[in-house]
Formats: structure tokens, C-alpha cells, sequence
């Protein structure tokens, strides 16, 4: 497990990945976006304890400058409305549906903070 240790029982036992569901259809214009991208796609999620608007400003500018160098296409879930000095390759969410896009075809990385849940699906 990813998780820290805890103490269970010992009739209790982890099973990992059991909240991962078949990917439902996802959203037209998501869909279509996803679909586009020629080159493959990204998506980029720090989950729901790290908030990307919160990051030190010098470490997004370092990730924006990055992505603006792609070809591919980015999803970055991103809680505020404006993200300054966003590329045009980059789009905006506050909330994605993350276990259906990463199971599409396109996706070729995903960047995430490591947790538990996000590193299963």
C-alpha cells in the first residue's frame, strides 16, 4: 500500500485498485479535445490536498514553460478561473473526471501527487 501504515485487524485486508470502475463516456467537448490530440495528451492532477492554484509561483512557472515546449494537448485540473501565462496547448478544469480519462486511448502520462486513490486508477 501507498498509504501509511496503520494497524487493521486480522480478518481485514486492502485490496487495491476495488474503487475502479469501467470508464463511462465522457463529455462531447472533452471527448472531441482528447480525440484530437495527435500527439497524445496529459493529464495533470494534484488530486484534492495539493491545489495547483496554491503552487509557488516560480514551480508553475517552471511547469507552464514545460508544457508551452509540447505538442501535446495538457488537462490540468486547476481550482482558480484564471491561470496566468496559460499555453494554448493547456486546458482548464476544476474538476475532471479522472478515472474515465485516463482510460483514454490518448492519454500517453499522467502527473499526480502520488495518492493512494489516483495511483491505483
Amino acid at each position: 500500500s501507498i498509504n501509511s501504515p496503520v494497524p487493521l485487524v486480522p480478518n481485514m485486508i486492502e485490496i487495491g485498485g476495488f474503487h475502479v470502475n469501467p470508464p463511462k463516456p465522457l463529455s462531447k467537448d472533452l471527448q472531441d479535445y482528447l480525440d484530437e490530440a495527435k500527439d497524445g495528451a496529459i493529464y495533470f492532477s494534484m488530486g484534492s490536498n495539493l491545489q495547483g492554484k496554491d503552487m509557488n509561483k516560480e514551480v508553475r512557472d517552471a511547469i507552464l514553460k514545460v508544457f508551452s515546449k509540447l505538442k501535446h494537448k495538457v488537462l490540468w485540473k486547476w481550482e482558480a478561473d484564471v491561470l496566468p501565462n496559460q499555453p494554448k496547448n493547456v486546458r482548464l478544469g476544476k474538476w475532471f473526471p479522472q478515472q474515465d480519462i485516463l482510460a483514454h486511448p490518448n492519454i500517453k502520462l499522467f502527473i499526480t501527487h502520488g495518492g493512494y486513490l489516483s495511483t491505483t486508477e
